[in-house]
């Protein structure tokens, strides 16, 4: 069982820690502040970018000016053209560094926004890992945000099973942990690849814990049902053996000498404790 978003969340600037807002277990919203840093030479860089876009801006302006008296001077033939194609150069460099300017302005925002470190989605707060006073650097996990509002299911089922779920369908989920506490949840998809490690495939449920407290770990125990399952025959797991590395029972048949007990092969599915699915070698 997983949380339905889990965030590690770091810091993208770098900057002393100023103020904890909230802490370890409080319940936030997205874009709430979680941490702020200390942002004064962040406010000095942005107001110094800022300068510097208004001084471009004059730069242009200045050279968009003598450009237009170049323009009516080309035509009277009082300037020429290597000085013509000069001031036209001015303008566009001109031009390039206010847009250089507004790039350094754009990015001192940024680095001052990011300076107030926010909750990129309404969850818990599972973990501080920065206090009061640490410098932190860009990249740094300052925190670890939980939403359990909602709950990822994640679960194995071979390959015969996956063939008949369908995502949509309704599973129960018992939980062990929790007192036995049963949930109704959702398909939403079924692996079409097989793992490497057990070769099961992946299915995924979600699931609305409604009002009881959940924890991203915890072990369920997940009920499919699937209509148009014929029903199986069952065998006690304490009946059945392994000869020759195969799953076996005894058959007892009565003979003219008596009962003669036989061994007989069989081909197992799922298992549920006590019984054990027999999709092969018994009928009823």
């Amino acid at each position: 069982v997983r949380a339905f978003h889990h965030a590690d969340i770091n810091s993208e600037t770098q900057g002393r820690v100023l103020h904890r807002h909230v802490e370890a277990g409080a319940v936030v919203e997205k874009g709430q502040l979680l941490i702020e840093l200390e942002s004064s030479r962040l406010e000095l860089e942005l107001r110094r970018s800022q300068a510097s876009l208004r001084a471009a801006r004059t730069v242009l302006s200045h050279a968009k000016r003598d450009f237009a008296r170049a323009e009516r001077l080309l035509a009277q033939n009082a300037m020429s053209t290597q000085k013509f194609d000069d001031l036209q150069y001015g303008v566009d460099r001109a031009s390039d560094e206010i847009a250089l300017a507004e790039v350094a302005r754009d990015t001192a925002k940024r680095n001052l926004e990011d300076a107030r470190i926010t909750a990129p989605f309404s969850g818990t707060v599972d973990a501080l890992r920065v206090d009061v006073g640490d410098f932190v650097t860009a990249g740094v996990s300052v925190a670890t945000l939980v939403d359990l509002s909602r709950l990822r299911v994640f679960a194995g089922v071979t390959a015969r099973e996956a063939a008949r779920l369908e995502p949509g369908s309704v599973a129960r989920v018992t939980f062990a942990d929790l007192g036995g506490a049963a949930f109704e949840a959702t398909l939403q998809s079924v692996g079409r690849v097989a793992g490497g490690r057990d070769g099961t495939y992946d299915i995924e449920l979600w699931l609305d814990p409604k009002d009881t407290p959940m924890r991203d770990g915890l072990v369920a125990q997940i009920e499919l049902s699937d209509p148009n399952e014929t029903p199986s025959l069952l065998a006690r797991r304490a009946a059945i053996l392994r000869r020759e590395g195969y799953p076996s029972v005894f058959i007892v048949q009565q003979q003219a000498g008596g009962a003669v007990a036989y061994a007989r092969r069989l081909r197992t599915g799922r298992s549920d404790g006590e019984w054990i699915e027999v999709l092969d070698g018994l009928s009823v």
